[in-house]
């Protein structure tokens, strides 16, 4: 029987370590105990009141960056309202007068007025004997 196929350098040392993990957690000391280990690691580690306070500084920062990507995926343009014949609108100078009172009021004014951009082509204004009235 050849066993030198079976007892590799891989396979050996890996029940090597098995072996010294299953021993230490035998003989291992117990978590009351006081020894080197313990001192060792408790000497390194980082308080828990340093852990508290970056968790507390991380969680306000995550809500900082989740306030202000809500607020730029819920953005949105502000409405446009397009009107048919924007010459017969007017928007009142005065809060107090309601709006569609003055526009009936100025609707007379308004209707008089010219549709510079709703003039059929070719058609001009022949102004080369305007006079200009002086008062």
């Amino acid at each position: 029987m050849d066993i030198a196929g079976f007892a590799t350098s891989a396979i050996v040392k890996v029940v090597a370590f098995a072996g010294a993990v299953a021993a230490f957690y035998k003989y291992a000391p117990s978590a009351s105990d006081d020894n080197i280990i313990t001192r060792y690691i408790s000497s390194n580690a980082t308080p828990s009141e340093v852990w508290e306070k970056i968790n507390l500084k991380h969680a306000v920062l995550e809500q900082q960056q989740a306030d202000e990507s809500q607020t730029l995926w819920s953005a949105q343009k502000p409405p446009v309202h397009r009107f048919r014949y924007p010459q017969c609108v007017q928007l009142s100078s005065r809060l107090s007068e309601p709006m569609l009172i003055h526009f009936l009021i100025n609707f007379g004014r308004q209707i008089d007025q010219a549709f510079p951009h709703r003039q059929p082509v070719g058609s001009k204004v022949d102004l080369s004997d305007l006079v200009v009235k002086q008062g």
